[in-house]
C-alpha cells in the first residue's frame, strides 16, 4: 500500500517535479463572486504569473500587489486562485465588499503559534535527518504519541539540507529559509502561521512564499525532497490538506529534534525530522563513544576510550524520560525495566556540553 500511495502521489503531482522546473509558488484559496459582472479578465504575464483585471481599478490594484499564479472556475461562482501570500485574503476581506468577493475558505489562524515551540526553534538552524511515508495501518498503530512509530528513513550524512528558522513576532510569522542550496540544488524561503483548525494546537499552515526553486533529481535525492516539500506545503497543489488543514509538529526538546507530519489522500502520512545543527556538530566530539547491550547482563554497556565524564537520559519514542543517570559509566545503568523489542533514544552529554543521540533496540 505504501508503494501504491507514493506512485499515486507522484503521478498526481508529476509535472511539479521535472528537473530544473521552478516550484509552483501558489497558495490555493477559494473566492466566491457575487455575480458574473464581478469576475476579472485574466492576462498572462508570460513569466508564470497572471494579472487579474477587475471593472473597479482599486480591486485590480489590490491584487497587483501580490503574485497571482492561477485563476480558474471551481464550481458555479466559486473560483480557485493561487497566490504567493494569504495576506491577499486579509486585504480582500478588509477592502472589498463581501457582496462582490467573499473569501470562501477558513484560513485565519485559530491563535498564536505555541510559545514553547517558538522557544525551541527560533534563531536556530536545523538539519534534515529523516523522512518517511506511513500507510493507513501504520498511522493507526502509532498515532497516540508525539514521536512514536518506527524510526524514519535516515538522510545520508553527506546530504545537505539545512534550514534556518526565525520568528517574526510583529506579524506572528515563523520564517523558514534554506541556508544554502540543498544537495538537489533546491532552495526556498517561506513563512508559516498557526492553522485555522481549533482541534490541533500544534499545527501550522503555509502563509506566504517569498521564493522557491526546485531541481529535484531522480532516486533518493528526489524522494527525500519530495517528502519534505509535501510536508512543508510547498507543492504545486497546496490544497493537499488531507488529514488536517496544516502540518502538525512535535518536539521532545531535550533531543534537539522536531517532527512535521502531514496526511496523504490514502489516509497515510508523510513525516520529516529536523535536528538542531549545533547538536549535529557536537556529536563529532563523541564519535568514539559506543553504547550497546551485552547478552546475559541487565546493564547498559559503554565504550568510552577517552574516559569522558558522561550523563545519559533515555527516552521512549513518545519523548518520555524513562531512565537517566548523571554519572554514566560502564555497567552502572540497569535497563532491565525497558520493554523488549522497543526502540529507545539515548541522549548522552559530556560535562562540557557536547552531546550525541544514540538509538537502542532493546532485546
Amino acid at each position: 500500500m505504501k508503494k501504491a500511495a507514493l506512485i499515486f502521489i507522484l503521478l498526481f503531482f508529476g509535472q511539479s517535479f521535472s528537473q530544473s522546473d521552478p516550484f509552483c509558488f501558489g497558495i490555493s484559496s477559494i473566492l466566491q463572486f457575487g455575480n458574473n459582472s464581478n469576475l476579472p479578465q485574466v492576462s498572462d504575464n508570460g513569466d508564470g504569473t497572471i494579472t487579474l483585471i477587475f471593472s473597479e481599478q482599486y480591486i485590480t490594484d489590490l491584487f497587483a500587489e501580490y503574485g497571482i499564479y492561477a485563476f480558474e472556475q471551481f464550481s458555479g461562482n466559486r473560483y480557485r486562485m493561487e497566490s504567493n501570500s494569504k495576506n491577499l485574503l486579509i486585504a480582500i476581506e478588509d477592502q472589498v465588499p463581501s457582496s462582490q468577493i467573499e473569501v470562501d475558505n477558513d484560513y485565519l489562524p485559530s491563535g498564536p503559534i505555541q510559545q514553547e515551540f517558538l522557544d525551541f526553534v527560533d534563531g536556530k538552524t536545523f538539519d534534515l535527518i529523516g523522512t518517511e511515508e506511513y500507510d493507513e495501518d501504520q498511522v493507526i498503530n502509532c498515532y497516540n504519541g508525539p514521536m512514536i512509530c518506527d524510526p524514519l528513513d535516515q538522510v545520508p550524512e553527506n546530504f545537505n539540507f539545512q534550514v534556518a528558522i526565525n520568528y517574526d513576532s510583529q506579524n506572528d510569522l515563523l520564517l523558514f529559509e534554506t541556508v544554502s542550496t540543498t544537495s538537489c540544488e533546491s532552495s526556498f524561503s517561506f513563512s508559516m502561521r498557526r492553522s485555522a483548525s481549533t482541534d490541533f494546537e500544534k499545527e501550522l499552515q503555509i502563509w506566504s512564499i517569498d521564493s522557491a526553486v526546485s531541481n529535484m533529481l531522480d532516486g533518493a535525492c528526489g524522494l527525500i525532497e519530495f517528502r519534505t516539500y509535501l510536508v512543508m506545503q510547498l507543492l504545486c497543489d497546496n490544497n493537499f490538506d488531507y488529514g488536517g488543514f496544516g502540518s502538525q509538529y512535535y518536539f521532545p526538546d531535550e533531543l534537539g529534534v522536531f517532527r512535521l507530519r502531514k496526511g496523504t489522500p490514502l489516509m497515510g502520512e508523510f513525516l520529516v525530522d529536523f535536528r538542531d545543527t549545533e547538536l549535529s556538530i557536537e556529536e563529532n566530539n563523541l564519535s568514539e563513544v559506543l553504547i550497546y547491550e551485552k547478552t546475559g547482563s541487565p546493564y547498559l554497556q559503554l565504550k568510552n576510550p577517552q574516559d569522558k565524564e558522561l550523563s545519559i537520559v533515555i527516552f521512549d519514542l513518545t519523548g518520555k524520560n524513562v531512565l537517566s543517570k548523571t554519572s554514566f559509566k560502564n555497567n552502572t545503568l540497569n535497563i532491565g525495566v525497558l520493554q523488549s523489542n522497543a526502540i529507545y533514544l539515548l541522549h548522552v552529554k559530556t560535562t562540557k556540553g557536547d552531546s550525541k543521540v544514540f538509538k537502542l533496540l532493546k532485546r
